[in-house]
């Protein structure tokens, strides 16, 4: 697998599909796309999002776009115990050195 830099989150990896992506993100994902993953909870999130929307081009569309561009380009990491501690970890690292842990890594 190559180095995860970035665990994206479900705003993220929707955002090519929203009526007017933010450019920012998209430049952002481009740029950095060997590096990102998403997390189990992540991927629930979006199946789950998809299997709410009534048959149809829509769902079409996003089940096109997760399971044949978002499901073999990114790793998905199991979101256990240790992982949700590392999170917290450093989540308080960085609030204790003034910086956030912001949901959006680039835009």
């Amino acid at each position: 697998m190559a180095r995860v830099s970035y665990l994206l989150d479900t705003h993220i990896v929707s955002e090519p599909l929203a009526g007017k992506p933010n450019p920012g993100v998209l430049e952002g994902i481009r740029l950095h796309s060997r590096e990102p993953a998403i997390a189990t909870v992540t991927w629930q999130e979006l199946l789950y999002g998809m299997l709410l929307l009534p048959e149809g081009k829509r769902r079409h569309q996003i089940e096109n776009y997760l399971l044949h561009r978002v499901r073999p380009s990114l790793p998905i990491l199991g979101f256990d115990a240790a992982a949700a501690r590392w999170q917290a970890e450093q989540r308080a690292r960085l609030r204790g050195i003034g910086q956030t842990c912001s949901p959006r890594p680039w835009g």
